[in-house]
């Protein structure tokens, strides 16, 4: 189903029905493109922002929870799994199916996505008001809280999923805009893999220190192959440890707790500076501090033999490689070299940019450093 189908297709159930349902759609619709140009995401982002809320339609209520239901039209008519899978789980909605006791039932027949347009369909809904207007991600919790009152089940898995939901919009609108798109996977990643899932039960305005401390105590001693079912996610008869029986105890290296102990604490350094929260405790909680890897040097003399064999070999790379030994460049750096920063005259390279790969995608950005200038000697064959 393509972008004009879904649009059309939610034309049809909410426009008559449910007006106002109808405004917000739209606006999330257009909120989504916006994101989905900025970012080079696909054209299914804006697809299941159309079509998110199309479980509301009075025809449609089955089980009276609208992510379910819609989905589950949507695949009914033929709409492709990835389009029903965001619609089921949009804004975190396996919290509201658990207080609902379909948690089993939506994660059976929708398995969750985790993806950048996952996290564009989230924000893109938790930063548009019921109107349609455009909300901050706080004006929006409290909307929905005022809305629905304290003991709505919109309001209880609300509380639950809070944690997830100021993650994605700290993710977004935060990180992404204003760090390197490594730096932003490698935040993304902690946070899927650690933070959501330790401390994803505990409201933030909650978080004492006491229960940062005890997390992350637990965090040194978990085995992440049982945490994580990395063996268990194996074919039955390739597994080898946790799955059957033997854990290996695959901890974290003490460097992978403080990342995700510095993750925390940039996520609530966010929260205290947009007034959500009073202090930032994670600040407070002491790790000690990692050794740091000894690392073994090459000689010249195995330099040298390295690029001799890297030139008798005519590996397409040779040049990538004298860059890097005898420049100094780092790999990024070395392979995003153009013509343009190359002088033959001057006998000069400028690195101004750098190639790195990033959400599976390759980026050619600016150096974190200004352009600097490289001497070397060029020997050119006639």
């Amino acid at each position: 189903m393509d972008v004009e189908d879904a649009a059309a297709l939610a034309e049809t159930k909410l426009a008559q029905a449910l007006p106002r349902r109808w405004r917000h759609v739209r606006s999330v619709a257009r909120r989504a493109r916006w994101v989905a140009k900025t970012l080079g995401l696909p054209d299914d982002l804006v697809a299941a922002a159309w079509l998110h809320d199309i479980g509301y339609a009075p025809d449609l209520a089955e089980t009276g929870f609208h992510p379910l239901d819609g989905a589950r039209f949507l695949r009914k008519g033929g709409a492709d799994d990835r389009l029903a899978c965001l619609v089921a789980h949009h804004s975190c909605a396996v919290y509201e199916a658990r207080v609902r006791g379909l948690a089993d039932v939506l994660l059976a027949e929708f398995p969750p996505e985790d993806s950048a347009t996952y996290d564009a369909l989230v924000f893109s809904d938790m930063t548009t008001g019921p109107h349609g207007q455009h909300v901050t991600y706080t004006e929006r919790i409290k909307e929905i809280r005022e809305r629905y009152g304290p003991d709505h089940e919109v309001s209880r898995a609300l509380e639950l999923s809070e944690p997830d939901l100021s993650a994605t919009y700290w993710l977004r609108e935060v990180v992404e805009p204003n760090l390197a798109p490594k730096t932003t996977e490698r935040y993304a990643l902690l946070t899927r893999l650690y933070l959501v899932p330790g401390l994803g039960v505990k409201r933030l305005d909650r978080l004492q220190v006491r229960d940062v401390r005890t997390w992350l105590n637990r965090l040194r001693t978990t085995c992440q192959c049982c945490a994580q079912g990395k063996d268990a996610a194996r074919p039955i008869d390739r597994r080898r440890c946790c799955a059957i029986g033997i854990c290996c105890h695959q901890v974290l290296a003490e460097r992978t707790v403080k990342d995700v102990r510095d993750t925390l604490r940039a996520a609530l350094a966010n929260a205290v500076a947009e007034e959500l929260l009073a202090r930032n405790v994670a600040a407070v909680v002491r790790l000690p501090t990692p050794r740091k890897q000894q690392r073994q040097w090459w000689s010249v003399e195995e330099a040298r033999a390295f690029l001799e064999s890297a030139r008798r070999d005519h590996d397409p790379l040779y040049a990538v490689y004298v860059l890097i030994v005898v420049l100094g460049l780092r790999r990024g750096e070395a392979l995003g070299l153009t013509w343009r920063d190359v002088s033959f005259e001057a006998a000069e390279i400028h690195v101004r940019w750098q190639l790195q790969r990033a959400d599976h995608q390759l980026r050619h950005r600016e150096t974190k450093r200004q352009a600097r200038p490289l001497y070397c000697r060029f020997r050119t064959s006639a």
